[in-house]
């Protein structure tokens, strides 16, 4: 139903069923596009303590095995606990930076900061945004810096301006960073300096600046071009086009029950920020820059 109304089936799994290749190969074949896959690591133990069984490590193992040889688009989603699998944040870099290189088909890994609420309550286990970034730029050698994080979020979101502008979606998530890197010896797809100077001109908000913008990608890089402006006007976010030499990098709080990104013009957003339990609602409208004060 969701596939013949026009719109992309994803779902959002532990992955425990998809170990099963007939039940996976069904899915795939009814028009899921995409699965964005729980996965905390290669840490027999921490599943022990956390889903109350090491064999839920096997089975997410073969899960994944299924959807590469299925060609299924993969997220990564993973859970850092503080204290539990700090180390594991390195290891699923490399294993994402790793099957992309062999073309396959996870195109990259969401970090989020375990939080206490509904079945977590681990004492002490809450990883803050910050904690969890300095493990992501260790484990890069600083490649995957902060201000790289933050001028690729506000690519994105000048992106989303321009194309409203011109009648197309661009969606976006508040809920954290996404940076976008080069595979082999991990790179930024595009130095700061160049990067803050593209969202310079995009700022400005003059037409010249959004052509520049893509004549700089088609002349460095023809396929990012093509990707970038295939997701305006297929109303995609961009992670749908990431070419196989590129991997996907984001990180942010874990997401509640509160938080949603809708992909509608002025559809209201909610979302927890820090707080007692996050519990502190703010509504932002899905656009640049426009954010209403708490409620």
């Amino acid at each position: 139903m969701v596939r013949k109304s026009g719109n992309f089936p994803e779902i959002y799994t532990n992955g425990i069923k998809l170990a099963d290749f007939s039940f996976a190969e069904e899915l795939v074949k009814r028009g899921v596009k995409r699965v964005y896959f729980s996965f905390d690591g290669f840490d027999k133990n921490y599943y022990k303590t956390m889903n109350g069984s090491e064999n839920v490590l096997f089975y997410k193992l073969l899960a994944l095995k299924n959807l590469m040889k299925l060609n299924t688009s993969v997220i990564l989603s993973s859970r850092i606990v503080k204290g539990l699998n700090e180390k594991e944040v390195k290891r699923i870099i490399d294993f994402c930076i790793k099957t992309r290189k062999n073309g396959k088909n996870i195109v990259g890994v969401y970090f989020y900061g375990a939080t206490r609420y509904g079945r977590f309550d681990i004492e002490n286990g809450e990883m803050r945004w910050y904690d969890l970034y300095k493990l992501i730029e260790k484990s890069t050698n600083g490649v995957a810096n902060l201000e790289y994080f933050i001028e690729m979020k506000k690519f994105v979101l000048l992106l989303h301006k321009i194309g409203k502008r011109l009648g197309m979606i661009f969606p976006f998530g508040s809920d954290g960073f996404i940076g976008i890197f080069r595979i082999g010896s991990i790179k930024k797809i595009v130095e700061i300096g160049e990067l803050k100077k593209i969202n310079n001109e995009l700022e400005k908000g003059e037409w010249l600046s959004f052509l520049k913008l893509f004549h700089r990608f088609l002349i460095k890089d023809k396929q990012i071009f093509k990707n970038l402006f295939y997701s305006l006007i297929s109303r995609l976010p961009l992670e749908y086009f990431i070419p196989n030499r590129y991997v996907l990098i984001g990180f942010g709080n874990v997401n509640t029950p509160v938080s949603f990104n809708p992909h509608s013009f002025e559809a209201p957003e909610l979302f927890s920020v820090k707080g007692k339990f996050s519990t502190p609602i703010f509504v932002r409208y899905n656009e640049y820059s426009r954010i209403s004060e708490p409620v």
